[in-house]
């Protein structure tokens, strides 16, 4: 059973460059370098020849496309244009305020809840609710990499360590925003 399971799995993988078959065989390092700047990358426009097959001018889905030679539109779309930028980002840190109404910080879990419950219901999130809702904290720790290794991850991905720093002082504005309505209704 195990060993279908695994079949099966590697059956939806995507088995080509960057796949997720050969994304398994790198390091925390060698996997930072090779996808960049992965978070920032799916907020770039993505084109209608994004989403096709690679041989074809038409739409094929996704199962039924040679699995040695599909890759997914966020790859298309950096072999067409290249990897993004610190234009692209600049872009992306101006309009994120005008795209989301709520910006959600996972380490932030709870409050970030808080945030999408007013934004959604215009209602401050019961007491009881906001006390149950929380998340698995990860290790995420990175005080057993060495430092070269740290390095070249951070050199890898400053880009959307950019769009974070970006997201969370926006999210920080609208949790004080949320807070002010909070008191003013005492």
């Amino acid at each position: 059973l195990r060993r279908q399971r695994q079949m099966c799995i590697r059956d939806r993988c995507c088995t080509g460059r960057r796949g997720a078959a050969y994304m398994r065989t790198l390091d925390v390092a060698q996997w930072a370098e090779e996808k960049g700047s992965f978070m920032l990358e799916h907020f770039l426009r993505l084109t209608s020849e994004d989403w096709h097959h690679a041989d074809t001018k038409i739409y094929i889905p996704w199962r039924q496309r040679n699995r040695e030679l599909r890759i997914n539109p966020l790859e298309t779309r950096r072999g067409r244009e290249g990897a993004a930028n610190a234009a692209d980002l600049q872009f992306i840190i101006e309009h994120l305020e005008e795209w989301f109404a709520v910006i959600g910080i996972t380490e932030r879990f709870e409050e970030s809840m808080a945030l999408f419950s007013f934004a959604l219901t215009g209602k401050l999130m019961p007491q009881r609710t906001a006390g149950s809702v929380h998340t698995h904290n990860q290790n995420t720790s990175t005080s057993s990499l060495d430092f070269s290794v740290l390095r070249r991850i951070n050199e890898a991905v400053k880009l959307d360590i950019e769009l974070y720093r970006a997201a969370l002082s926006l999210f920080e504005r609208q949790l004080d925003s949320l807070r002010l309505r909070d008191l003013s209704r005492i």
